[in-house]
């Protein structure tokens, strides 16, 4: 009897824990994914951020130079963010939620805000 119940206990912490996981890389996957809105610089254009496996890119829908590439890696919550071919910092990430994404860029000091649209 005692085996048994171990057993289930098992499968049941196997199976919370394979739930919890699945669901936090959906949620990941929906963090980046739809339009965008830029906040700030208010010249900046609007984005739309699309998924290509791992990669993620904020384009704008005016410029093709003003495209923001970004890597975001899903288990180790790693963000690599790639902006005209050159390296931002991952220091450089102030705010990454549901709901928006701040950066500021060392080279200029420049501070990047963007906004979830609202559907």
């Amino acid at each position: 009897m005692k085996m048994l119940l171990r057993l289930v206990g098992v499968m049941v912490l196997a199976a919370v824990v394979f739930s919890c996981s699945s669901s936090r890389n959906i949620g990941d996957r929906k963090l980046l994914s739809g339009e965008w809105l830029t906040i700030a610089p208010d010249d900046a254009p609007n984005v739309t951020i699309e998924e290509n496996n791992k990669l993620f890119l904020l384009m704008s829908t005016e410029e093709e130079s003003d495209t923001l590439r970004f890597n975001y890696k899903l288990k180790g919550k790693k963000l690599t963010l790639l902006m005209d071919e050159k390296v931002v910092s991952v220091s450089e990430l102030k705010k990454l939620t549901a709901d928006s994404l701040v950066y500021k860029r060392k080279r200029d000091n420049e501070v990047f805000s963007y906004k979830r649209k609202v559907k």
